[in-house]
């Protein structure tokens, strides 16, 4: 057993590892590649861990808390914000539909 990601430090950083952190890390989920995807309820960011490095989804929508996620067979990322009591669904082709089936474009998925 050891640690897949982060420094144990309470913040948002992407990187390496762990020279990574994570800012309240609550919910983690794995898509069919092996990416490791967390939420973050402290900063409201969605975190994916690819080949053991850290980066940071850029959304153009905010999450204020993100809590849940969950991910199905097509890759598509379900995240719970608790704060605004909504689920939201993020699509690998880059659209967002929330739960009212509305939908806005997103940046692609990873910082690079």
């Amino acid at each position: 057993m050891g640690t897949l990601a982060g420094s144990g430090v309470c913040a948002s950083t992407n990187g390496m590892g762990t020279d990574a952190a994570f800012n309240s890390p609550q919910s983690v989920a794995v898509d069919v590649r092996g990416s490791v995807y967390v939420t973050e309820s402290g900063s409201g960011n969605i975190r994916v861990i690819i080949a053991g490095v850290v980066s940071t989804l850029q959304l153009s929508v905010s999450l204020t808390a993100a809590y849940g996620l969950a991910l199905d067979s097509s890759s598509n990322l379900y995240v719970t914000d608790s704060t605004a009591n909504t689920i939201s669904v993020f699509v690998p082709q880059g659209k967002l539909s929330s739960q009212q089936q509305q939908s806005f474009p997103i940046s692609p998925f990873l910082t690079h």
